[in-house]
């Protein structure tokens, strides 16, 4: 990974996060539509809120949570 694709994954928050992980449907998986980045939901599989398979994990729903709260 060089310096600017590093520096662009950390101007990645986790709301850009939720707006991907709420595009899920009720079998759990994560779908993106043709405006969502791939990107973000690349770093989001990196960062452990969605599987390798394209499941929101319990780490992901736990962000899911604190955001409707907040």
């Amino acid at each position: 990974m060089n310096v600017q694709q590093w520096l662009d994954d950390a101007r990645i928050t986790e709301s850009d996060i939720v707006k991907i992980l709420n595009n899920r449907f009720g079998d759990g998986v994560v779908y993106l539509s043709k405006n969502m980045p791939r990107r973000v939901y690349n770093l989001a599989v990196k960062r452990g809120f969605i599987s390798q398979d394209g499941y929101v994990t319990r780490k992901g729903r736990t962000l899911l949570a604190q955001f409707s709260v907040g």
